[in-house]
């Protein structure tokens, strides 16, 4: 089964999906540039009056090249960055009457926490032959809330795959991440499963791309402009806190979190390489956990328990904007 050095790059361009071990969709590694907002409604924390709701802006680019006399190897060279806005409100209080007769204060409604992920990617896809492609993946980055920075705040994440082309409408794939955060904790190594099923039904072009175990989307091609979809994801990722201010226990120093979500996806190409995309949906599984990861340095012999907050289910929405190769 021979390709051309075209078909070859069309090929490239899905398979960068599977380099990314933080939470995306398919079109995102195929952008040169990207721009996505994400809210997260409110739940209630158990045991409690409060509430915890977030948002996020994502920015990433990249530049692509190709080298070879058929186009058999891809270099991406890129970056990203995710700004994180964490609320946990509460009800609205006063303080205690004072005896002077003097004004009461009125308490903090609610507490607002920032964190940051700013990472380097660097991804190198080479054909091995008309049916095997090799993929690995570096992405050096800081998770931090950027304050009091330490080598603590600092993660190395990898990937390395291989896909088989079965036949023009079915691939597989199996690789291995490093360090990935999207269970809501920093994991050693974990394997990953690819599927790749394009095909047509009802008329219309489909697409469905499962990694496993981050994510799986179906998506039909309505028109030439016009995508609709189903996406099921594992969002989350984990960051440092170097400000008191921002912990929850006054030793906690890390945050991780866990979104399991169900959604439809709406995506509409404007003109020529550009994309607005929209998502809405509900989660199935919301936690927040708040741990010290440097309790050997506090003199502790063994973790102290974490802080967790298992949340009901919410609904959450996103929107961008996307430029494609």
């Amino acid at each position: 089964m021979r390709i051309s050095a075209n078909q070859r790059i069309f090929a490239f361009s899905y398979l960068l999906v599977l380099v990314l071990v933080f939470p995306s969709t398919l079109i995102a590694q195929r952008e040169q540039i990207g721009v996505r907002y994400e809210m997260w409604g409110k739940s209630e924390i158990s045991d409690s009056s409060n509430t915890l709701s977030s948002f996020s802006v994502n920015f990433n680019a990249s530049l692509r090249s190709i080298f070879g006399e058929e186009g058999e190897t891809l270099i991406l060279n890129g970056f990203s960055y995710r700004y994180l806005n964490i609320i946990r409100e509460f009800p609205q209080s006063q303080s205690p009457p004072d005896p002077l007769g003097m004004p009461t204060a009125i308490l903090p409604s609610n507490i607002k926490t920032e964190y940051h992920l700013l990472q380097y990617d660097l991804t190198v896809l080479h054909s091995l032959s008309d049916e095997w492609t090799a993929v690995l993946a570096l992405r050096p980055g800081i998770f931090s809330d950027f304050f009091n920075i330490t080598w603590n705040h600092f993660r190395f994440e990898a990937a390395g795959f291989a896909d088989y082309i079965v036949s023009p409408t079915f691939t597989i794939g199996l690789g291995i991440a490093i360090q990935p955060s999207n269970f809501g904790r920093v994991l050693p190594a974990i394997p990953l499963l690819h599927i790749l099923n394009n095909g047509n039904l009802f008329g219309k072009k489909y697409l469905l791309d499962v990694l496993l175990p981050q994510r799986a989307d179906f998506t039909m091609y309505l028109s030439k402009p016009l995508e609709v979809g189903l996406s099921v994801a594992l969002i989350g990722s984990s960051y440092f806190i170097g400000d008191v201010k921002n912990r929850i226990g006054s030793q906690s120093d890390r945050l991780a979190f866990a979104n399991a979500t169900l959604s439809g996806v709406v995506r509409y190409n404007l003109f020529d390489k550009l994309y607005i995309t929209g998502d809405a949906g509900y989660t199935l599984l919301r936690r927040y956990e708040y741990s010290v990861s440097r309790y050997k340095e506090l003199g502790v012999d063994e973790r102290p328990d974490a802080t967790s907050f298992d949340l009901p289910n919410a609904y959450f929405l996103r929107a961008g904007i996307s430029i494609l190769y």
